[in-house]
Parts: structure tokens; sequence; C-alpha cells
């Protein structure tokens, strides 16, 4: 589905800005970057990869998961602040809330960022003025919500709340193997690729504000 220029504008932007980042502070040099706005562009997807630094992957190498995962932690708290900061700049709207998590077997981080309102150069292409980006084609397999466990609902709900498998595990009272256990089957039942697109999937059908 073809894009609008302004919105190719705004992410290529940020791209640029997301990139020279992690090239500065990590020097990090990144493989790809997703961009997509959604929710009447009230929010918008990043998926960024190869975005382990060097350190992250000699502990994995090593067995150091722990250690390793404490390390993006860290790396994580820092991310969230720096790329609120560039998104509030580029698209020139505050950032309401910021959601990030990390994959350390495939280096890729996703983002998750709720927009205060749409960017102003974006407004005249919602409610009937121009082409939405939001593609459902790009969701196979989609269920309704109610195929998805009562115990499934609640670590989702925790997911799309930014909490990790330890304190999702802390805050319901699970092993942290049952935890990446639930959190692969509502992967499979939403047909998406990784927790960031459960948080996508929960926010396009309004399962959080």
């Amino acid at each position: 589905m073809p894009k609008n220029k302004t919105q190719e504008e705004i992410e290529k932007k940020l791209v640029k800005a997301i990139e020279s980042w992690y090239q500065k502070k990590l020097n990090q040099e990144l493989k790809e970057i997703k961009i997509t706005f959604f929710d009447r562009k009230t929010a918008l997807a990043i998926i960024i990869d190869n975005t382990l630094t060097p350190t992250e992957k000699l502990l994995l190498v090593k067995g150091e998961e722990e250690l390793a995962q404490q390390v993006r932690w860290e790396l994580d708290d820092l991310m969230k602040q720096e790329l609120k900061e560039i998104i509030e700049q580029v698209c020139a709207v505050k950032v309401r809330d910021l959601l990030s998590d990390v994959t350390l077997d495939t280096g890729r981080a996703g983002v998750i960022a709720l927009l205060a309102e749409p960017p102003q150069i974006l407004s005249d292409f919602i409610n009937g003025n121009g082409r939405d980006v939001d593609n459902l084609e790009s969701w196979p397999n989609l269920v309704l919500i109610e195929e998805l466990t009562e115990r499934e609902l609640e670590v989702l709900k925790l997911l799309t709340l930014g909490y990790k498998n330890e304190a999702i595990g802390e805050k319901l009272r699970l092993e942290i193997s049952t935890v990446k256990s639930h959190i692969h089957k509502i992967i499979q039942k939403l047909g998406v690729s990784d927790r960031t697109q459960v948080v996508v999937w929960a926010l396009r059908y309004g399962l959080i504000d």
C-alpha cells in the first residue's frame, strides 16, 4: 500500500535519527529499522534489527544469559528516554507512553510509542482524507480475543504494560518457563512473529488504551 510523501519523510527522519543515536552512543551499526504508524496515526511501531552490543553477544556466547539480560534492561532504560525525545522532536508531538522490548536470541528490538495526537503534517490524512497505512493482510491468522485463555489474557495485558518475563512471573505467581510458554502460545494464536507485534495487536484491537 503506497504511503503519502509526508509520512515517508517522517519515517526517514526517524530512521536517520535512531541510526545516528546508536552510532554515537553505542558505536553500533544497525541492520534495519522498520517504522509503521497505526491506530489513526496516534501510535507508531518501531522494529530495530541487530541491536545487541558486543558485550551482550559475548555474554550470550559464554552462557551468561541472565547477565546479558540485565545489561539489556539497563540499555533499554537509556534507549527509551532517548527514543522518546527523538520521536517528540521529529513528530512534533508529545509521547504519552513508550513500551519497548528486545529478543536476545535475534537481537531485534521493538518499540511502541503512543502519541498524544497525530503528527500535524499527517492530520490531513485522517478521517477519510488519505490512505491509512494499516494493512490487515500483514496480520495473518487473526483470531478473536475470546480464543485466548484467561491466563493468556492476563499475560497479554501485562505485556502491553511493558512487564518483563520475570515481573510477569512475580505478578501472576508463575515460573519463568510457564510465562515463556504462555507468551509463545499467545504469539502462535495471534499469528504474529514476536512479543512486540503482540502489543501492536492489542493496541489495534482495543485491548489497551
